[in-house]
């Protein structure tokens, strides 16, 4: 993690954290203007990042972090959500409206019960039970709804800051809702033991469009491409969101996974060459990104920048002979994982709505895109 320097007053930072198994972003207006998005804790820590972080830089998250956005309830991408809004007392809560829908509360509390149920419905469970404590209501994030408009007076300068949902989509949420129904309605009624599966949510997955003065961010979340149009094309096709300005950064959806790449993203959503940030997800067999990922990001830009980066999650097969050995000799191996890696994008405010170009920094985990090299095919 990058601790130092410390965040000025006049800087506007976004930084990306991804563990191999996770990602958490943070936006930072000042020092006292803090987004959070998504949550992941470190292989071998206790705390989400995002609070380690703003504490090593002396933020007080109870006053200064003043949203949590909640993209999908995959594990990956909400561990530890539920400790970082138990420290933020004032932040607003924003999650996908199928959340709110009318079933799928008790449903929560009926199987989320169970201890061997997944971290992410844990973690929403905790969410909407600090909620109802709070006695606040939480925001709901649609297509083109606005989440914040804040016309913040930084070091004297005047930044306005917009964030917008592009999705979930009025037709992916619908049929969120349908396949809840169709859980509902296979569910055991009386074994509460059951585990509560995750539907496949990445279509219903917020996306977002950030624009703080003079520069535009697209938060890509998880979302894919799908042939039936739930997925980024809807976003991009849609005559709202073809007004916006397209945006500079992009922090590439589905951890830069073929699947979730459109060539009219590039096209239609981002300026030419744009600055480019992702975290791999190196849990299981099919690490991501892979090269053909990779290749594809490269394709579009000179500065991608990846939070961590390993050809392998590991757990490469051994010779049988070797792996015969140290099972005889009772050894068990711990295999090695890439450590949380941090990027980190900081701008000086010169003036109203006006930022300097971003400087890129990279903890040791992190990498650029462009210096990964390939074994021969």
């Amino acid at each position: 993690m990058l601790n130092n320097p410390i965040v000025a007053d006049n800087q506007v930072e976004i930084s990306l954290f991804g563990p191999g198994a996770g990602e958490c972003i943070l936006i930072g207006i000042g020092r006292n203007n803090w987004y959070c998005v998504d949550s992941c804790i470190p292989r071998g820590e206790s705390s989400p990042v995002a609070l380690s972080y703003l504490h090593s830089q002396g933020i007080d998250v109870a006053d200064s972090l003043k949203k949590i956005i909640v993209t999908h309830w995959h594990d990956d991408h909400i561990r530890g959500i539920a400790d970082v809004y138990k420290q933020a007392t004032n932040a607003r809560l924003i999650i996908s409206p199928f959340v709110k829908e009318r079933d799928f509360i008790p449903l929560l509390k009926t199987y989320g019960s169970n201890t061997d149920t997944t971290i992410g419905t844990r973690e929403i469970l905790e969410l909407l039970f600090l909620q109802e404590k709070r006695d606040k209501d939480f925001s709901l994030a649609i297509m083109n709804r606005t989440l914040d408009n804040s016309q913040l007076n930084i070091s004297g300068f005047i930044i306005d800051t917009r964030i917008i949902s592009y999705s979930p989509t009025d037709r992916y949420t619908n049929a969120c809702l349908k396949e809840l129904g169709k859980l509902l309605a296979s569910l055991p009624s009386s074994d509460l033991s059951f585990n509560l599966p995750d539907p496949n949510i990445n279509f219903s997955s917020i996306v977002l469009f950030v624009e703080i003065g003079n520069f535009r961010v697209l938060l890509g979340s998880d979302m894919s491409v799908d042939s039936n149009g739930l997925g980024w094309a809807t976003i991009i096709d849609d005559p709202v969101i073809k007004r916006n300005p397209r945006s500079d950064i992009y922090k590439v959806a589905h951890h830069g996974s073929v699947k979730s790449d459109s060539s009219r993203i590039w096209t239609e959503l981002l300026n030419s060459n744009p600055k480019c940030i992702l975290t791999p997800f190196t849990r299981g067999k099919n690490i991501v990104p892979n090269r053909k990922g990779i290749e594809n990001i490269r394709e579009k830009t000179t500065d991608a920048f990846i939070s961590s980066y390993t050809k392998s999650n590991g757990k490469k097969r051994r010779q049988n002979e070797i792996q015969s050995t140290l099972t005889d000799f009772g050894i068990k191996p711990k295999y090695a994982f890439p450590k949380c890696g941090h990027i980190r994008l900081r701008s000086t405010i010169e003036g109203d709505n006006k930022l300097s170009d971003w400087t890129i920094e990279l903890s040791p985990e992190a990498r650029k895109l462009s210096s990964i090299i390939f074994d021969p095919e």
